[in-house]
C-alpha cells in the first residue's frame, strides 16, 4: 500500500488540496489520517464529507515519539482494508526532521511504499514563517514537491515566492495552486527522497483548547477572535450560528467561516508558540466572553 504525506504550515492549504484530490480520486479506496495538534480532531471531520476512510492522530506531532504509537496503530489498521494509498495530513506545527527514522519503523511494520512529501506553503505567511518558525523551514526542505497557495491574496509574484522556497529546497518542483487546483503530471512525477533537510526541532508549539457554550453570534466570534489573533498564529474550530454548523478559521486575512457537516461539540482551538502564547494570557482575554470556556 502507498503513503503520501501532505504537510505545510498551518492556514497553507492542506485541506483544501486534500478534499480536491479526494474529489478527482473517487473511484479509488484511499484512507486519510489526519494529524491534529490539539485534542480535538477538526480537520478530520472536514474530511469525513469525501472519504469514507478517515482516522486522527491528535494531540501532538505525529512525528514525535509520543505520537508515533497512534499513528503506527492507524497504519494497521488501514492495513486490513481494501485501500490502494494512505494520505497523511500532518499538523501545520509538526516538525518532519525524523521522517527517516519515522518510515524505517513503518517499513519495518507495516507494508506500505513511501511515494513522498508534498507541502503547501501560503504566499502570504512563507517569508514570515521561514525567518520565524523551524518546523515550517523543515516542511519545506522535506519536502519532495512544493505547491504555493494564496497567490491571489498579494502582490508578490509566484516567480518571488519560488525563489525564496529554492533557498531552502532547491530540488524539490515547486508550482502554483488555486483553492487546491493541480495539475495530475506534477504529483505523478513526484520523485521521493527520505535523505532531505536537516534535523532540528522546535519544542515552543503548543495548543489550547476551548468550548464554545451558550449564546453568541459571527460579532462575538470576530471581535474575540482579533482580540486574541496577536498572540497566537491560527485559531480554528467549530460554532453553530442560527441553528446551522460551521467551520471556523481565523488567519491573518480575519475570519473564515464555512459549512461544515461536524458531529462533534462546538470546540476551537488556539495555536501558537510559548512564550508569546500562553494559557493564563487567554483565560484573561476570554473572560468577559460567558460563551467560551477553557478546556483544562
Amino acid at each position: 500500500m502507498d503513503i503520501l504525506f501532505v504537510t505545510g504550515f498551518l492556514g497553507s492549504g492542506k485541506t483544501t488540496f486534500l478534499k480536491e484530490y479526494l474529489r478527482r480520486h473517487s473511484g479509488e479506496k484511499i484512507g486519510v489520517i489526519v494529524n491534529d495538534f490539539s485534542n480535538i480532531a477538526i480537520d478530520s471531520e472536514r474530511l469525513k464529507s469525501v472519504s469514507k476512510a478517515v482516522g486522527a492522530v491528535s494531540g501532538g506531532s505525529l512525528f514525535c515519539t509520543c505520537k508515533q504509537e497512534d499513528f503506527l496503530k492507524k497504519l494497521k489498521e488501514f492495513s486490513h482494508k481494501p485501500l490502494s494509498k494512505v494520505l497523511v495530513e500532518t499538523s501545520g506545527f509538526s516538525n518532519p526532521a525524523n521522517l527517516l527514522e519515522l518510515m524505517r519503523t513503518v517499513k519495518n511494520t507495516h507494508r506500505y511504499r513511501y511515494l513522498g512529501m508534498i507541502a503547501l506553503a501560503a504566499a502570504d505567511t512563507a517569508e514570515k514563517v521561514l525567518h520565524t518558525n523551524v518546523a515550517a523551514k523543515e516542511q519545506i526542505r522535506r519536502a519532495d514537491l512544493l505547491f504555493v497557495s494564496k497567490l491571489d491574496v498579494v502582490d508578490q509574484s509566484f516567480e518571488s515566492i519560488q525563489e525564496l522556497l529554492k533557498k531552502e529546497n532547491p530540488l524539490a518542483p515547486i508550482y502554483p495552486v488555486q483553492h487546491g487546483q493541480y495539475e495530475d503530471g506534477w504529483i505523478e512525477a513526484l520523485k521521493p527522497s527520505l535523505d532531505r533537510g536537516n534535523s532540528t526541532m522546535d519544542l515552543s508549539m503548543q495548543s489550547i483548547e476551548a468550548r464554545l457554550d451558550g449564546a453568541y453570534d459571527i460579532s462575538d466570534l470576530t471581535l474575540l477572535c482579533e482580540m486574541i489573533w496577536p498572540y497566537v498564529e491560527r485559531i480554528k474550530g467549530f460554532c453553530t450560528l442560527d441553528g446551522k454548523s460551521y467551520f471556523l478559521n481565523y488567519t491573518e486575512e480575519g475570519l473564515q467561516i464555512a459549512p461544515s457537516e461536524k458531529t462533534t461539540s462546538d470546540d476551537i482551538v488556539f495555536l501558537g508558540r510559548s512564550p508569546k502564547m500562553n494559557r493564563q494570557k487567554i483565560q484573561e482575554m476570554c473572560k468577559p466572553y460567558s460563551f467560551i470556556v477553557l478546556r483544562t
